[in-house]
């Protein structure tokens, strides 16, 4: 499974969907993971940095919400971008 996760899965609080009719399996109490290597060197920006991140990351929406309705990790309590 892990050649095929996503990477943010590794370190995600809540690996299991927190609305479910059925749970297959037992429930999941992770220990806390290490942080990405990506997230370190992104929180290590300045505040300046980050929103010229977001400006460019966001810069082509539309908002027309296809990337969250279309997502299969959005399980999580993070929300993908």
């Amino acid at each position: 499974l892990d050649d095929v996760r996503a990477d943010k899965c590794r370190v995600c609080d809540t690996p299991d969907a927190l609305v479910s009719d059925f749970l297959i399996g037992k429930a999941h109490t992770p220990a806390p993971a290490p942080s990405l290597k990506c997230q370190d060197e992104f929180e290590a920006k300045s505040d300046a940095e980050k929103f010229a991140f977001w400006q460019e990351t966001m810069g082509r929406c539309i908002r027309c919400y296809a990337c969250r309705n279309a997502c299969p990790m959005c399980v999580c309590r993070d929300h993908c971008i």
